[in-house]
């Protein structure tokens, strides 16, 4: 019901609008309780195993995002031109030390 209204629905104080919309949410309120009463507290209408594949798989993808060397984020760009280094600093195997000593300042 409320996909049939406009943006300019969430301004519209008018109390005929506000006691129709109080009217429906007790039609659905009722319709649901008609449907579901005897459900309620005895059966579960919501399984968490079902969403944590995608969980682990968002929070992830999210953390190598912005933790791994070379990735685009606002805690790895601030420190680049402090230390001199680039994007990709610390990705791959360790330099030698004659490496590490040759650094510019």
């Amino acid at each position: 019901m409320m996909v049939d209204f406009g943006y300019s629905s969430k301004l519209n104080a008018e109390w005929a609008f506000l006691t129709m919309l109080r009217d429906e949410g007790r039609k659905s309120a009722n319709a649901f309780l008609a449907a579901y009463a005897d459900d309620l507290g005895k059966t579960s209408s919501h399984d968490p195993r079902r969403l944590m594949p995608a969980a682990i798989a968002l929070g992830t993808s999210t953390f190598t995002m912005s933790a791994l060397p070379g990735t685009p984020s606002i805690q790895n760009a601030i420190p680049m031109p402090f230390f001199g280094t680039p994007a990709v600093c610390g990705a791959g195997p360790r330099p030698s030390r004659s490496m590490r000593s040759a650094r510019p300042t």
